[in-house]
């Protein structure tokens, strides 16, 4: 299992496929395995890159108190650690807004993202009394019961439950409650207008108390396509893993298609400016080479004239 230290922490994160990279962000107490229905669907034709965030899975424990901002931070090392000076993130649940937080603060380096379930805040009352009890149980340090229900939660069968427990197990707790702990305080909902990359939006059509968060990122990011899944719920990457592949396919391929004819433009723009300034470049030539000229004529004109001037003096003297 490859591995790299980032801002101090020992960092797991697997690879599968090559094409455009595709990094993965996991949910609270869960691992990079949630990610696994997708990394064998896609992985023909894309990179993809799952990571267990700091705390979680095999990754080391975190000193530092586990934050967006900090998350989004190993990020950008992960990028930098794989000569990767560009990425798609995607997403999952609270990792949407790791997302989110990643892209307002390292805009350059992310062509755009991918969010599945996911959430710029978490204002209704239904969902934060689900954080805070996982908050809670956390701090009862019930860290079975907890993976337990996570697992169970997402998993579609038997061994891809047995998967995720056996890889949440091996999590920290403590850095489990700081990233749930966020997600109560978190929000970038006034922000979401500096986003400018393309931002993909998916949503099961039976996750009701998530459509109010999809209608927020619909309205605030200025470039997204939402979709739902019907009969979908909200555990998208496990259990319905088949149509979620195929939406987010399709809509990397729209995308990298119009990313493909704006570097095509803009080359095609650079190569007529440098055409032009090399156009004008010459013509200046021209012009400073025709005043030479005209100086050189004026001048040898005026030889000319002296010339004759002293000559027809000259015979006068003479005379």
């Amino acid at each position: 299992m490859p591995t790299v230290v980032l801002n101090g922490t020992r960092i797991h994160y697997e690879t599968a496929g090559s094409g455009v990279p595709i990094v993965c962000i996991h949910p609270p107490m869960l691992s990079a395995n949630c990610f696994d229905y997708l990394k064998e669907r896609l992985s023909d034709q894309f990179q993809i890159i799952a990571f267990d965030i700091r705390g979680h899975g095999v990754s080391g424990r975190s000193r530092q108190k586990l934050s967006y901002p900090l998350i989004a931070g190993d990020i950008r090392q992960l990028l930098d650690a794989l000569r990767l000076p560009q990425a798609y993130l995607c997403g999952y649940s609270t990792g949407g807004a790791v997302a989110l937080q990643a892209m307002l603060m390292y805009p350059d380096r992310f062509y755009g993202a991918i969010l599945i379930s996911t959430m710029s805040e978490t204002s209704d009352w239904i969902n934060r009394s689900l954080i805070w009890t996982a908050v809670q149980v956390s701090r009862l340090r019930a860290k079975r019961l907890l993976t337990a229900v996570l697992s169970a939660g997402n998993a579609d069968v038997l061994q891809a439950f047995k998967s995720l427990y056996r890889s949440a197990i091996r999590g920290h707790l403590r850095n489990g409650r700081e990233y749930f702990d966020c997600s109560l305080h978190y929000s970038c909902t006034a922000r979401l207008q500096e986003i400018k990359s393309p931002v993909q939006l998916i949503y099961g059509q039976k996750d009701i108390f998530f459509h109010k968060y999809a209608r927020i990122l619909q309205r605030g990011l200025p470039h997204n396509t939402l979709q739902f899944i019907p009969k979908g719920r909200h555990q998208l990457p496990l259990k319905n893993a088949d149509e979620l592949s195929g939406l987010i396919r399709s809509w990397l391929e729209h995308t990298e298609a119009e990313r493909e004819r704006e570097q095509r433009a803009k080359r095609d723009s650079a190569r007529a400016l440098g055409q032009e300034r090399e156009f004008a470049y010459a013509h200046e030539q021209e012009q400073e080479l025709a005043r030479v000229y005209e100086r050189d004529a004026v001048l040898t004109g005026s030889a000319q004239a002296g010339e004759s001037a002293a000559e027809r003096e000259g015979e006068l003297d003479r005379g």
